[in-house]
């Protein structure tokens, strides 16, 4: 079971890059992940925006990759860190809100249940 949690939030992390990491191109994409409102009216402009969200996104990606290889491996810390990576994924997804990101912040609550 630890192999298929491990597993999950691998893929967990390479949908973080996916969603935040790619370009936005109104054909293709049916929000502008990186466009932040609440930094926005922080006067932070388009471009510090999309450099925070890539940046943040990794991070969170990294942390989601090393709580699933933790997971794997049956590390006393990965629930630490897992927990620590839904919570960082939660407050990205809160900066950068859409609707569309609801399903993300669901699936961290989902996590944080799993791992207290």
């Amino acid at each position: 079971m630890r192999y298929l949690a491990g597993l999950l939030l691998l893929g967990h992390a390479f949908v973080h890059l996916a969603i935040w990491l790619p370009p936005y191109d109104p054909r293709r994409h049916a929000f502008d992940a990186k466009r932040s409102q609440l930094l926005i009216n922080a006067q932070v402009d388009e471009r510090g925006s999309r450099r925070a969200a890539a940046v943040a996104a990794i991070l969170v990606a990294a942390f989601f990759v090393l709580g699933g290889f933790a997971t794997i491996r049956g590390s006393s810390w990965a629930n630490d860190i897992t927990a620590g990576a839904a919570v960082m994924s939660m407050l990205l997804a809160a900066l950068y809100f859409h609707p569309w990101l609801s399903v993300l912040i669901v699936a961290d609550l989902a996590i944080l249940v799993v791992v207290f």
